[in-house]
């Protein structure tokens, strides 16, 4: 049986003064990091991956909120992951690690592809429109659920069989993965075990 990952999302537009309050007030330090990011977009997608912690952990206090060496933010006993990007906060909740990704479907780099795409990827993106975006929140989802982010190559893997439906096997251990098609946007969602996906828009 699969496990079912929570994937929360908040349109950017939707942040008022009431959900900025919130995350001043519950979330502090993380509210002054997002102030003084320069980009009002980048200040307002900050503000909605937290405004989403404090609807999906309504207890959480923000000293239990730690970060690795790679600045991932983690919970000793609770699993989740944030992205963002264009007008979208993203934040999914799981039983167990996970990793997330959100990325615009008319996204697409070939000179990047060049650099972080596998051979078989970048095939897969000269043949499927689309792909780039796709195979592009794929990896980061993969980094993301290790805990490395972006420090890991993301040419030293390849998440083509993703795209069958197939796990893949990165240091001895089978990801999974599930991506979905939202308002032209790709969110993917890795795991350790076999996942489905439940959307839950605020």
């Amino acid at each position: 049986m699969s496990e079912q990952v929570k994937v929360h999302i908040i349109s950017t537009a939707m942040i008022g003064q009431e959900e900025i309050h919130i995350v001043k007030t519950r979330f502090p330090k993380r509210y002054k990091k997002a102030e003084a990011l320069s980009n009002h977009d980048d200040f307002l997608r900050s503000i909605g991956a937290s405004y989403l912690l404090t609807q999906a952990f309504s207890k959480i206090e923000e000293d239990e909120i730690m970060y690795n060496e790679h600045g991932k933010p983690y919970c000793v006993d609770r699993y989740f992951s944030i992205a963002h990007e264009g007008g979208y906060a993203v934040l999914a909740v799981a039983d167990s690690p996970v990793g997330v990704d959100i990325c615009a479907q008319n996204r697409n780099n070939a000179e990047v592809g060049m650099k972080v795409f596998t051979q078989d990827e970048q095939f897969l993106c000269s043949k499927f429109t689309g792909m780039f975006a796709k195979l592009w929140s794929q990896k980061e989802a993969v980094v993301k659920l290790i805990g490395e982010g972006l420090s890991r190559d993301l040419k030293s893997f390849s998440v083509s069989s993703f795209d069958r439906d197939r796990p893949i096997m990165l240091d001895e251990k089978s990801i999974y993965c599930k991506t979905v098609d939202f308002n032209a946007y790709y969110i993917s969602v890795c795991s350790f075990n076999d996942i489905s996906i439940k959307v839950l828009t605020l």
